[in-house]
């Protein structure tokens, strides 16, 4: 008689427990995620940098984590994909807030990916051709005069030549701007060149730097009789 009245108030119990908003977690789909269980954010994702699609946003200490497509929470969950435990991006990221969702073993566990916006470029490394230290741009002509390293921004980019301080030369007819660097153009002449080169990303955003390139005159190699042995 007892064991039946502890029953019954144990049940009873748990009934106005469920009443009050407090039953069984497995039935909360609001509920903590397993334990254990965390989600960790690369550090520095940036637009045009490692906001990319195909980079990874994110690691979880699991697998079989999957979206959670109910609520206001998971409204960006078609930009990002799981795969095994890794969360990737399935599309290109621009600055701001992304609100993903998850679902762990019945669990729902919202995140926010932090996308700090790049401004475009933030700068441009230079260096240049060895064939135009060598002359060879003279006689081989449209060839870039070196390899341009954007700094932030995002791709692709553009190069163009503009009016700025330091680019004396960027009206030069003998050199044009691409989609990927500056060309200097057949029949270069020996000297030196100041640039103003203006690097656009495919936003819009540009940055502009001044450079300089040398061009020595081709010389041909010389020969000697002494080289030549005789059959």
């Amino acid at each position: 008689m007892k064991k039946k009245t502890l029953f019954v108030s144990i049940t009873a119990l748990c009934a106005a427990l469920m009443l009050a908003g407090c039953g069984n977690p497995l039935d909360d789909p609001s509920g903590a995620p397993p334990s254990g269980f965390t989600f960790v954010p690369v550090d520095g994702l940036e637009e045009g940098l490692n906001a990319l699609e195909g980079m990874k946003a994110g690691d979880f200490n699991m697998e079989g984590v999957e979206f959670a497509d109910d609520g206001d929470a998971g409204r960006d969950n078609g930009s990002f994909k799981i795969d095994g435990a890794e969360l990737l991006l399935e599309e290109d990221l621009e600055g701001g807030p992304y609100y993903v969702k998850f679902n762990v073993a019945g669990f729902t566990h919202a995140e926010v990916i932090f996308v700090a916006y790049a401004g475009g470029p933030a700068g441009i490394e230079f260096t240049q051709d060895y064939r135009l230290m060598t002359g060879t741009a003279a006689f081989r002509g449209d060839i870039p005069i070196g390899t341009f390293t954007p700094e932030g921004g995002k791709p692709p980019y553009n190069y163009s030549l503009v009016t700025g301080t330091g680019g004396n030369d960027t009206g030069n007819s003998d050199f044009r701007g691409g989609a990927d660097g500056v060309y200097a153009k057949p029949g270069l002449s020996a000297g030196t060149y100041n640039l103003y080169v203006r690097c656009t990303d495919s936003t819009g955003k540009h940055f502009q730097k001044a450079i300089t390139v040398e061009a020595k005159a081709y010389a041909p190699p010389e020969f000697n009789e002494a080289d030549f042995v005789s059959f």
